[in-house]
């Protein structure tokens, strides 16, 4: 298995990478994907590679939660309570503060919620540094 999505680079010098390890969570047999990303990706842009490589076509709301705050595309129309912070510009390396794990929640009625673990980080590459790579993975998504 292994999927490429194209990234539209934010700079000329190659970022770091990051292997991300993607579970569905309380799913058995696991639901999993291991992609390969920029540490420089916007959250908004691994939402959107969490999507591709989870085979959804992006119906349902998502936030991310990353050190106590919580990421996404605010909604006027969702009682939020405290709405998301904006992931448009958010990278992923700031968001992180140092942290190993997060979670993104997609479809709010479903509650998809997946845990998502940093399981290694590589030198640039700058052929990589300017795509999404999966790896490997298990077992389907559910469908939307």
């Amino acid at each position: 298995m292994s999927t490429v999505v194209p990234l539209k680079p934010r700079s000329r010098k190659p970022a770091d990478l990051l292997q991300l390890r993607i579970e569905l969570a309380g799913i058995k047999p696991a639901i999993w994907r291991r992609i390969v990303v920029p540490e420089s990706i916007t959250l908004a842009r691994l939402h959107h590679v969490i999507q591709c490589v989870m085979g959804w076509h992006e119906g349902h709301l998502h936030e991310f939660e990353i050190a106590g705050e919580h990421y996404g595309v605010p909604d006027p129309e969702f009682d939020w309570g405290d709405p998301p912070r904006s992931e448009q510009r958010i990278q992923l390396k700031t968001a992180l503060v140092g942290m190993r794990s997060f979670t993104y929640l997609y479809h709010f009625g479903d509650h998809w919620e997946h845990r998502i673990k940093v399981e290694k980080h590589h030198p640039p590459d700058p052929i990589l540094s300017a795509c999404a790579l999966c790896l490997a993975g298990a077992n389907a998504a559910p469908p939307e």
